[in-house]
């Protein structure tokens, strides 16, 4: 802790003098002459209590500090002659000192493995070392000449290993971690070595102190850094003083303060020298500091040796001690845990010798046995054990636990004190017990337990010869027992169906609802019962009647779910046929009249809900009768079948034929768009009925007569009213000449005269370009975004008007006109998205296509020619919105071409959603993005709750196909409003905008918002 790198030596009037000289020497008997006087008093009296009270405080005798204040104003008149061999004498006792501490404590380290001893003696050593650098680098030794400060580096150098290495030793003071004594040697080793090259070879050290202006800022803040450690040790002392011998403690203590004081002594002296009087004093008090930790650990050391080991071996000792009596009570502890649990043990213990004698016996034995401890103690074990035929046996058996060394398990019978017996499970061992070979027995009585086996196996054999099929599974529904009935029912063995799950079975004839609301019965109430089918290991299906329950525990916790079924595969068969015959015409197999009935009514409904029209046709055989007169029944039964099968196939899949009796036969037309549209079935049937037939050897060629009516009509109707008017038809038929159809209502029959005249009153207006497109917008009710529009024809009539669709479009429906209105309408549509694209809107249009235009064979190509006549219509700005009925007429055919236009940047919307009667596989296999909810359920949701809940199910079920929906007829906020909380965000209607001309639509795009109550859904 010497002067500074780069101090700059202050010349002195004596400097040069050699210290022989008389004045001199005269200066050096004045201070021994002192020292001796003061050392003279010290051993007086009056100074024996400053003597006393020095020690105390300072943990050094009066002599000590007279003798220090000599040397320090010995060393004071020496840097008066000169500063160079001040301060190399200064330094050099600092370093002779940290080597003595550095030889001593690694010594006492080695003794009693102190690590604040290790940190201290190793780390004083590197110290020293960089000490004496800092003493060869001073300016002025002609050592190293090439700059003049290093001697400051070295300085701060030393002087953060120091603050280090006694921080590494009071942190490591007092716990169990050791540290190794060479990785700590080779670490301080690391250290001084980077150190040095940094200064001496590198010379990347920060410089410390600059001539002409003083000290740079990293000395002094490094000062303040190591006074700060400095500090912290002192804290760490304080709480550690405990480790220390009280006089040794003081001494420490006394070197830290010093240090810290040295320490502030060289951020304070003069700028542009190192020889001032705050320089000087900083030296003087490192010669102190370094004494009193040379006096702690050296003087202590060699004097009282035992101070240093006394606290260290005095805490070994305690901490041996206090192991000893901790064990002593851990081992009494176990002793009397073990004894409570002989005692206590739930399971009868009994220890026995080799001859089958008791040594002890747990309290829980003696109760299983009625005997007391006293009465067991002694006892023989064929006493009470009667589970053998004999004591021999009974004896060999304790030998053999003897002889095996290892556990035994067995089951025996013991006899009480009373008399009864009871069954016990023995599991025992023998141990050692003070030197000798005992036998450790632990008796369970299992007489509950044997019951439950027989119970068990009672119930084992009811399960194997049972004649229901039973399987068992996990909660998770994995299979883990069969019985051999299921083999017999499935074809399945054990091994095929454990670890698997009942999905194996499934035959694909249940829906997911099945399941899920089988499911919903075994959660709520645990227990299902039902009808399923399943599929027999070689591919048959096969019915079955089946209940499962859940097997629960106390706290109403799932444990396995046990189905039991029977197969009811004969009885269904049988069931069914019966069916059959109530419903079906034993000769043709069509529907009788009872299925009939049943099937005009649901037509019927589906009518009205769809608002569509109906037919039911009243056929009866011209020239039956004599069939049946001239060549027999047989003939004419034969007759019968052959003309029931040309008849259906001339009908349309949903259609029903039915068979009323004799030659009597009622076909029912649904899904009918017009009364005329029924004209070509009906021709179809009485082409059907007129084909040639070969009856075994006999030609046959007959015809029918038909009437036929409609549904709905301006009255009421019922179903037998419409057979008894279909009927009367029939007969103004055969009146008429016969081979030929009657319509019943002569009104409808003057409509049927009148529709060729508006056909061709439409097509002279298509040629005439008398129609014009009016675009409805559609919309995003709650963002107010404009999503796109449908174009909706019109006619504008020269004498009545523009009329509406409803009013002319109905005549063409199914007629070779509808394909070319059809084409016009899409050929104007694509020309306007172009005049709104150079306008700048891009809006997506939507256009209804007719059932007949979408059957066309080159419908797709076609529509690909009019798309590249329209080069600016991007892909997707073209929708095609397709009717629900007609696009399930042919399901396959209907798919496949919405395939082919999706390849051309075409989507599909299906339209009037929720009036048809499409299943949900016609549905998932129809690639349409959108379903437009019919405005029927939308203008109704407000007053009648069934079309509110066919709404709510066509949202959820369009959310469920991943299909956007929309909602056409919104013509208020009330609508809108509800639809927003159903879900369904897309509308149009005439509460959001009416038809418009193609020009009017980008103004109203750029004025439209949406209703506020709408936007705060």
């Amino acid at each position: 802790m010497g002067g500074e790198v780069g101090d700059k030596l202050i010349p002195h009037k004596t400097q040069g003098k050699q210290l022989g000289e008389p004045k001199t020497q005269s200066r050096i008997k004045k201070m021994t002459f002192i020292k001796a006087a003061v050392t003279t008093l010290a051993h007086g009296p009056a100074l024996r209590w400053v003597d006393r009270y020095v020690g105390r405080y300072l943990g050094m005798s009066l002599g000590d500090v007279v003798g220090l204040g000599l040397l320090i104003v010995s060393v004071h008149f020496l840097s008066n002659y000169n500063y160079l061999l001040f301060h190399s004498t200064a330094e050099l006792f600092s370093v002779f000192i940290a080597i003595t501490i550095s030889i001593l404590a690694i010594n006492c380290w080695q003794s009693i493995e102190n690590q604040y001893v290790l940190f201290v003696g190793v780390g004083y050593l590197f110290i020293g070392f960089l000490d004496v650098l800092h003493t060869l680098t001073y300016k002025g030794m002609p050592i190293f000449q090439d700059y003049d400060y290093y001697a400051p580096q070295f300085w701060i150098a030393a002087r953060y290993l120091e603050a280090f290495s006694m921080l590494l030793g009071f942190a490591f003071l007092g716990t169990s971690r050791r540290v190794n004594g060479l990785l700590t040697f080779g670490g301080f080793t690391l250290v001084t070595a980077w150190l040095v090259s940094a200064i001496l070879y590198v010379k990347n050290f920060p410089v410390c102190f600059v001539a002409g202006h003083g000290l740079t800022p990293f000395k002094v803040i490094s000062e303040y850094i190591i006074c700060t450690l400095m500090l912290v040790n002192l804290v760490l002392l304080h709480r550690r003083k405990h480790h220390f011998d009280p006089g040794v403690y003081r001494l420490i203590r006394l070197s830290v303060i010093l240090m810290i004081l040295m320490e502030l002594c060289f951020t304070l002296y003069v700028s542009d020298t190192m020889s001032d009087a705050i320089n000087q004093t900083g030296h003087m008090i490192k010669i102190v500091a370094f004494y009193a930790i040379y006096k702690a650990v050296v003087v202590t050391g060699l004097r009282h040796p035992l101070h240093l080991l006394f606290r260290e071996l005095s805490q070994k000792e305690a901490e041996l001690e206090a192991r000893v009596i901790e064990r002593t009570s851990m081992l009494a502890k176990q002793s009397e845990k073990n004894l409570a649990l002989l005692h206590n043990a739930s399971d009868g213990i009994t220890i026995m010798d080799r001859n089958a004698n008791i040594i002890e016996v747990s309290d829980s034995f003696c109760d299983m046995l009625g005997y007391t401890r006293e009465e067991m103690i002694g006892m023989n074990v064929a006493q009470w054990d009667c589970g053998f035929n004999s004591h021999e046996e009974t004896m060999a058996v304790v030998q053999r636990q003897f002889e095996q060394q290892t556990r035994a398990l067995f089951e025996t019978r013991h006899r009480r004190k009373d008399g009864s017996t009871y069954d016990v499970e023995i599991s025992g061992y023998p141990i050692e017990l003070d030197g000798t070979m005992v036998l450790f027995n632990s008796s369970r009585e299992i007489t509950e337990r044997k019951r439950a086996e027989q119970k068990l196996q009672l119930a084992a054999n009811v399960f194997a010869h049972a004649n229901e099929g039973i399987m068992v599974t996990t909660p998770s529904g994995v299979i883990v027992e069969i019985n051999e009935t299921f083999t017999r029912i499935t074809g399945y063995s054990r091994d095929e169906v454990v670890g698997q799950t009942p999905r194996l079975l499934s035959s694909g004839r249940q829906s997911r609802e099945f399941y899920d609301s089988m499911w919903r019965a075994l959660i709520d109430k645990g227990h299902w019962s039902g009808e399923i089918w399943n599929r027999h290991k070689s591919g048959e299906f096969y019915a079955t009647m089946q209940t499962i329950s859940a097997v629960r525990d106390a706290q109403g916790k799932t444990l396995q779910y046990v189905a039991m079924f029977s197969d009811i595969t004969t009885l269904k068969e049988h069931q069914n046929e019966l069916e059959y015959i109530a419903h079906y015409d034993a000769l043709t197999h069509l529907p009788n009249r009872v299925l009939l009935s049943d099937r005009l009514h649901q037509a019927m409904t589906q009518s009205v809900r769809r608002k569509n029209r109906l037919a039911v046709a009243f056929l009866d055989l011209d020239g039956f009768k004599a069939i049946n007169d001239q060549h027999g029944h047989a003939v004419g039964d034969q007759v019968l079948v052959a003309m029931a099968v040309h008849m259906r196939q001339a009908l349309r899949e949903g259609d029903t034929l039915a068979r009323l009796g004799g030659d009597e036969f009622v076909a029912v037309l649904l899904d009918l768009e017009s009364f005329e549209a029924s004209g070509p079935l009906l021709a179809r049937l009485l082409d059907a009925a007129s084909q040639p037939l070969r009856v075994d050897d006999l030609d046959v060629r007959l015809s029918a007569s038909l009437g036929v009516t409609f549904f709905p009509q301006a009255q009421d109707v019922d179903a037998d009213q419409l057979l008894r008017q279909a009927d009367q038809a029939m007969y103004q038929a055969k009146l008429a000449g016969k081979n030929r159809y009657h319509v019943f209502d002569a009104e409808l029959d003057q409509s049927v005269r009148g529709h060729h005249e508006s056909l061709e009153r439409l097509r002279q207006a298509l040629n005439a370009n008398e129609f014009v497109l009016h675009y409805q917008p559609k919309v995003h009710m709650r963002t107010g975004q404009v999503i796109g529009a449908e174009a909706l024809i019109r006619w504008n009539h020269p004498t009545r008007g523009l009329l509406f669709p409803a009013q002319f479009l109905s005549v063409i429906e199914g007629h070779a006109l509808s394909i070319h209105l059809g084409e016009w309408v899409l050929n104007h549509a694509l020309t306007q998205i172009e005049q709104w694209h150079a306008s700048g809107l891009d809006l997506k249009v939507s256009v209804n296509v007719g059932a007949r235009q979408l059957q066309q064979a080159d419908f797709a190509e076609r529509l690909r020619v009019i798309l590249a006549a329209h080069p600016e219509v991007k892909h997707g700005q073209l929708q095609l919105e397709v009717l629900e009925t007609s696009a399930l007429d042919d399901i396959t055919w209907t798919a496949n071409v919405i395939e082919s236009c999706r390849k051309l940047g075409v989507t599909f919307s299906l339209d009037d959603f929720g009036t048809g009667y499409s299943s949900l596989t016609y549905l998932k296999r129809l690639p349409v993005v959108e379903l437009k909810i019919d405005q029927s359920f939308v203008r109704n949701m407000l007053e009648d709750p069934d079309d509110l809940a066919i709404l709510n199910g066509v949202i959820g079920l369009a959310n469920a196909f991943n299909r956007q929906v929309i909602a056409e007829g919104v013509e208020n906020v009330e609508s809108g409003t509800l639809l927003l909380k159903l879900g369904c965000e897309l509308a149009q209607g005439y509460g959001i905008a009416r038809p418009m001309p193609g020009p009017d639509m980008p103004a109203w795009c750029l004025a439209w918002r949406p209703d506020p109550a709408w936007t705060q859904i």
